[in-house]
């Protein structure tokens, strides 16, 4: 898409701003979880008509990858292909992929801490690992249960270069008129007071 609006307009300034995308830990779930079936991803693209980036799908067939749906469906793995400027806003205990990608155990369960636990470790070294390998892409990934963070604007995330404490609009214009690299990413062992 990206492409063809610049080829239609080449002054244009396009950026992408993700709010609460599939940007989860994949190879965090319980045993058996349907979600993370092979070809689940699969047919989520087929169901939902989704398409994928296409360097991502070049990508899959110069490699011979299998499960392309696996690899270009899910935002922890194909936001390494795109090049437009980027920003994902991503809960590390989201209110929803837990449930659906983690398949995540009934609250107050035994398993149910540990595998919470686990899900927002994951979670946070995948959003610390993008911020090392793709620095020019930013994040915004409060320690709050949540899904779908512009529904929550009080929410604040102490900024990790700068310290300053910013809200998500705050987080979005920094990143708009600024260099393109504004990074919030919370300690997930530190509660965040600004959930709701």
């Amino acid at each position: 898409f990206f492409d063809w609006i610049k080829s239609n307009n080449p002054s244009i300034d396009v950026k992408c701003l993700l709010d609460s995308p599939e940007f989860y830990p994949p190879e965090v779930h319980t045993e058996g979880c349907e979600n993370r079936a092979p070809g689940y991803q699969n047919y989520l693209t087929e169901f939902w008509g989704r398409v994928e980036d296409r360097s991502c799908l070049e990508y899959a067939e110069e490699t011979g990858v299998e499960n392309v749906g696996e690899l270009c469906g899910v935002g922890a793995r194909f936001v390494q292909f795109i090049t437009t400027p980027l920003a994902i806003l991503t809960s590390h205990e989201d209110a929803v992929f837990t449930g659906a990608f983690g398949c995540q155990p009934f609250p107050n369960s035994p398993e149910h801490d540990q595998f919470r636990s686990d899900w927002m470790a994951a979670h946070s070294d995948l959003v610390m690992e993008y911020i090392s390998d793709y620095p020019e892409m930013s994040r915004f990934a409060p320690n709050c249960k949540t899904h779908v963070i512009m529904y929550h604007p009080q929410m604040a995330v102490e900024e990790n270069l700068t310290g300053e404490m910013m809200d998500v609009y705050t987080f979005v214009s920094k990143w708009l008129n600024g260099d393109g690299m504004v990074y919030a990413n919370d300690d997930i062992n530190v509660d965040n007071p600004t959930c709701d």
